[in-house]
C-alpha cells in the first residue's frame, strides 16, 4: 500500500548500506542482554527511587538513540544502543535504572527550553485530568495506556532528583524490565500480534561476503539455518527467520532478491533470547515488489 511504499522510499537506501549485518549471534554462550527484573523487583526499585517507568521512543533516524519520559524527571532519559534497550521495542512501557550523574549529558539551551515546556505541558495535562496518551499521539503506539501503570510509577520524594540546578543535564539510563508484559525470555501473544513488520529478506552476512561465499544463481549454503529480515522501520531490530519458513525461491537463489530487485515480506517477532543480539522472526507472507 501507500504506507509501505512511503517507508520503502525513505529507508531502502539505508537497507542497502546495511546489507552486511553485525556479527556475534552464532554459537554464543555469553548473554548479550541482562535478564529483566521481576514485577516485585521493579516495584521495590520504584519505591526506593532507583527505577523510573515510561514509554520508550526510538529515534527513527538513528536506532541507537532512544528516550523515556518519566513522571519523576524533568527531562527525558537517554537510552543509548541496543544493549541498554534490553530487548524492548518502540512504544513499550519500560523500567529504567539511571547511570551515575557523571555519565549524564549536558543539554544545550534549546534542549533545556524544550524540556521546561514539556514539563509544563505534562503538569497542565495532569491537572486537567486529560488522557495522557493524547499528549503523545503520533509519537508512538503504546501497548498499554498510561493510566494502567502511572499509579505504580508515581514519583515519591526520592524520585525528585532534579532541581533547577541540574535541569541542564539529561539523565542516561538502561532498561532493566518490561512493564507491559514483563517476560524475559519470550514475547507475549499480544505483543507478537501487534508487532508485524514489512521489510526485505537478506542472506546472513549479506550478499558481498567472502566467507562463506555466496554465488549468483546458487542456493543458500545448507549450513545457514536462518535468513535475516531487515524491517523498513529503522526503529525495529533485524530478525532471524528460519530458512525452512521463507519462500523456496529465495533459498534457491537469494540474488534474485538482491538490490535493486528486493521484494517486501511480512514478519512478526516470535522470541528474543537474552543470549542473542537479534530476535527470531516468524515469516507471515509476501507483500509484493519493493516500491509498488
Amino acid at each position: 500500500g501507500d504506507r509501505c511504499k512511503f517507508q520503502h522510499d525513505a529507508n531502502l537506501s539505508k537497507l542497502r548500506i546495511d546489507a552486511k549485518s553485525p556479527k556475534g549471534y552464532h554459537k554464543r554462550t555469553q548473554e548479550y542482554f541482562q535478564p529483566h527484573l521481576s514485577d516485585v523487583d521493579i516495584q521495590s526499585g520504584i519505591q526506593a527511587g532507583r527505577i523510573f517507568t515510561g514509554m520508550l521512543r526510538i529515534n527513527r533516524r538513528n536506532r541507537n538513540q532512544a528516550y523515556v519520559t518519566s513522571n519523576g524527571l524533568k527531562t527525558d532519559i537517554f537510552i543509548e544502543g541496543d544493549r541498554d534497550r534490553n530487548r524492548t521495542l518502540n512504544g513499550d512501557i519500560v523500567a529504567v535504572e539511571l547511570y551515575p550523574k557523571s555519565e549524564w549529558t549536558k543539554l544545550n539551551e534549546d534542549q533545556i527550553d524544550l524540556a521546561k515546556k514539556a514539563d509544563e505541558a505534562r503538569t497542565k495535562l495532569r491537572e486537567s485530568k486529560a488522557d495522557f496518551s493524547a499528549f503523545n499521539q503520533g509519537l508512538w503506539s503504546p501497548l498499554v495506556t498510561e493510566t494502567e501503570f502511572e499509579a505504580s510509577s508515581r514519583p515519591t520524594e526520592k524520585h525528585q532528583l532534579h532541581g533547577d540546578e541540574t535541569v541542564d543535564l539529561q539523565p542516561k539510563g538502561r532498561v532493566v524490565g518490561l512493564v507491559a508484559s514483563n517476560e524475559s525470555e519470550k514475547m507475549s501473544f499480544e505483543r507478537i500480534h501487534k508487532q508485524r513488520h514489512a521489510g526485505v529478506l537478506v542472506p546472513q552476512y549479506g550478499y558481498n561476503r567472502s566467507s562463506p561465499p555466496l554465488v549468483k544463481g546458487q542456493p543458500l549454503p545448507s549450513k545457514e539455518m536462518f535468513v535475516e529480515f531487515h524491517p523498513l522501520d529503522n526503529r525495529i531490530p533485524f530478525m532471524l527467520v528460519p530458512r525452512g519458513t521463507v519462500p523456496f525461491e529465495f533459498i534457491e537463489d537469494p540474488f534474485k532478491f538482491a538490490p535493486p530487485n528486493e521484494s517486501l515480506f511480512l514478519v512478526a517477532l516470535s522470541e528474543w533470547d537474552q543470549r542473542y543480539r537479534f530476535p527470531k522472526g516468524r515469516y507471515l507472507g509476501r507483500l509484493g515488489e519493493a516500491g509498488e
